[in-house]
């Protein structure tokens, strides 16, 4: 749901006596749920990519976050996504060399196998997860994971996750809800990686 219709369900859930948490996908804005503390309190957003709220914080995530206040600019989601694309239209420039064209930046992009922009992302298998996975589940990642926060008093805090380990990963296409475990994917931190490992005891 859009992010200010999840505000008018929480205050209809308030008002009507509904005491019940909320997962919410697109919420990574801290001065909205700060904002809005009293209704979003312990309700749960998975970010797609790392949540700043992580320490240590990936180098690329730092990178980023430095870049924001140097331009004086906030580190909106919006903000984020942006900047994993122009990484990703980046190298898809180096790939497709000097002589470049839209198609051919397309064209090299989707041999990548293993997008992950530094470990700000999930590794993304762009040979076949550029397309669409409704009806073609083969196309699909054989795991979901996402950086979870807690909404707590107005404020984020990690959730699921250990230290150094921001994304949280559920096994894909399972007719079980499968916990995987706590992962980073920044280069050479690849043990243990999603489809690699036994199923861990479940978090709290």
């Amino acid at each position: 749901m859009d992010i200010n219709e999840t505000i008018v369900l929480a205050r209809e859930m308030k008002e009507q006596g509904l005491d019940a948490v909320q997962t919410l996908p697109n919420a990574y804005d801290a001065a909205l749920v700060e904002a809005n503390a009293d209704l979003l309190e312990g309700s749960y957003v998975s970010a797609q990519f790392v949540a700043y709220e992580n320490d240590p914080l990936p180098a690329e995530v730092e990178s980023f976050l430095q870049w924001m206040e140097e331009t004086g600019k906030d580190p909106i989601e919006i903000a984020a996504v942006g900047w994993i694309l122009a990484a990703q239209f980046v190298d898809g420039l180096k790939l497709a060399g000097p002589e470049f064209t839209q198609q051919g930046v397309v064209d090299a992009l989707n041999t990548q196998t293993d997008v992950r922009v530094n470990g700000m992302i999930v590794p993304i298998d762009w040979t076949k997860q550029h397309n669409d996975p409704v009806g073609h589940p083969e196309v699909d990642s054989d795991y979901e994971c996402a950086s979870y926060v807690k909404i707590v008093g107005g404020k984020f805090e990690t959730a699921f996750n250990e230290p150094g380990k921001p994304f949280t990963c559920f096994e894909n296409n399972a007719e079980e809800l499968t916990y995987l475990g706590s992962f980073s994917f920044e280069p050479g931190a690849d043990d243990g990686a999603p489809g690699t490992t036994d199923t861990t005891e479940e978090p709290e």
